[in-house]
C-alpha cells in the first residue's frame, strides 16, 4: 500500500507526506500464530504530519524526516499481538542524521 498527502496547514501549505509499504502475511487477532512482515518508506516534509496514524513510528519519525523501515506483527495469543519496527537511514529533510528507531510493543484487544 502507499499514500501521498499534500496538506495545507499553517505556514506549510504545500507540505508533502509520502508513504509506501509492502506486507507479507496478515495478523488476525482471533488466530494465534498469524503474522505479517513488512518494509516501508516514509518521506515527510516539515508540517505534513498532523498527528494520528496506525504507524509504529513515533511522531518525531513522521515529520521533517525520511527513512526506511522493516517490521513484524505476530498474534501470540487470542487478542494479544506483538509488533516491532526498526528504521534504517533515518535523517531529517536537510540530511542531518537521526538515530534509527527500534520499537517493540505488545497490544491487547478488549
Amino acid at each position: 500500500s502507499g499514500d501521498y498527502f499534500n496538506v495545507g496547514y499553517k505556514d506549510h501549505d504545500d507540505a508533502a507526506f509520502w508513504n509506501g509499504r509492502v506486507d507479507f502475511g496478515h495478523t488476525d487477532m482471533k488466530k494465534p500464530g498469524s503474522f505479517n512482515i513488512f518494509v516501508d518508506y516514509v518521506d515527510a516534509e516539515q508540517g505534513s504530519y498532523l498527528g494520528g496514524s496506525g504507524s509504529l513510528r513515533t511522531a518525531s519519525y513522521l515529520d521533517n524526516t525520511k527513512s526506511w523501515g522493516a517490521g513484524f506483527g505476530v498474534v501470540v495469543a487470542e487478542n494479544v499481538k506483538l509488533e516491532g519496527l526498526r528504521t534504517f537511514n533515518a535523517e531529517t529533510q536537510n540530511g542531518a542524521d537521526l538515530d534509527d528507531l527500534t520499537k517493540v510493543q505488545l497490544s491487547y484487544k478488549f
